[in-house]
């Protein structure tokens, strides 16, 4: 009931029709693929220790250092080619071989629900999802959390299952700004975005 007597009574519910497309389906992705604040912290000093190690191996087999070091030196490499291995795979897989399966996955989809049209309703009691064969309601204490971007708005049930709802919206009069203080008001502020 409290959550209820939070929204204003002229702002009960408003809805928007929509499909989503290809590109709708690639930034979603892109955006739910996007690292969080904690992953990069976690990245950057990876990268910051395999540096550090690389420079210290460096040090050491010419010269600058020296001491009985050659077996460190060992170690220094392989974690230095390991980590740097690593950060080079993760963006070789975020740049070049995700969107490509992305697009490919988007073009399998087109004969499931994704491509059909559906109604997308902000309400009192949470967002409303229906398509020609059924509802369903999504009450704002089932949402986990919520990401955005200037393209979309992803609503998480779980950590990997989202809803997409595209800012496109707008353009049929959906609020989208009134949507996401809806989301911050219920949920809690978004993981990215505005």
């Amino acid at each position: 009931m409290m959550e209820q007597a939070t929204m204003p009574e002229a702002q009960a519910a408003m809805s928007a029709r929509l499909r989503i497309t290809e590109s709708d389906y690639l930034s979603a992705m892109a955006l739910a693929a996007r690292f969080t604040r904690r992953q990069q912290a976690i990245l950057f000093l990876s990268m910051a220790f395999g540096v550090g190690m690389f420079g210290v191996v460096l040090m050491i087999t010419t010269g600058v250092i020296s001491g009985p070091s050659v077996d460190i030196a060992g170690v220094g490499v392989m974690v230095g080619i390991v980590g740097v291995a690593g950060v080079a795979g993760r963006l070789i897989t975020v740049w070049l071989i995700r969107p490509w399966t992305l697009r490919y996955q988007s073009r399998q989809y087109k004969a499931l629900a994704m491509h059909d049209e559906y109604v997308i309703t902000l309400r009192v009691d949470g967002v409303r999802f229906a398509l020609a064969g059924g509802e369903s309601l999504l009450p704002w204490s089932k949402i986990l959390k919520w990401r955005c971007n200037a393209d979309c708005v992803l609503i998480y049930l779980m950590p990997y299952s989202f809803s997409i709802i595209p800012m496109r919206m707008a353009e049929q009069g959906f609020d989208m700004e009134r949507l996401k203080a809806a989301l911050a008001q219920h949920v809690g502020l978004a993981e990215w975005g505005r």
